[in-house]
């Protein structure tokens, strides 16, 4: 039996570039972020908001992708939550966070 307490958000979907993605609220809660990419090699950067303007990266996690997945948890309230992406060679990356 599995209990769904809610659909993941995405964060990004198919992204095949660099830079961030759009900002999600996460009205102060604990998420459970993942990355996946099927081929090729990327670096995404989890970063956190309180403003939605001024952002920190680095506090939890920076998912290195190698054609595979990568998951992290965040415990940190902040307001806002997205995936940036910093470097990607051939890679075609979806991540979600769960709440």
């Amino acid at each position: 039996m599995t209990i769904k307490f809610q659909d993941p958000v995405p964060l990004l979907v198919g992204v095949t570039g660099t830079g961030p993605g759009p900002a999600v609220g996460m009205m102060d809660r604990v998420a459970a972020v993942q990355a996946t990419t099927a081929a090729g090699t990327a670096t995404v950067a989890i970063e956190f908001s309180n403003d939605g303007t001024n952002w920190v990266s680095g506090i939890v996690a920076a998912l290195s992708l190698n054609a595979n997945s990568q998951g992290a948890v965040v415990t940190a309230p902040f307001k806002y939550i997205r995936a940036n992406v910093t470097a990607n060679t051939g890679a075609t990356i979806t991540a979600s966070a769960g709440f």
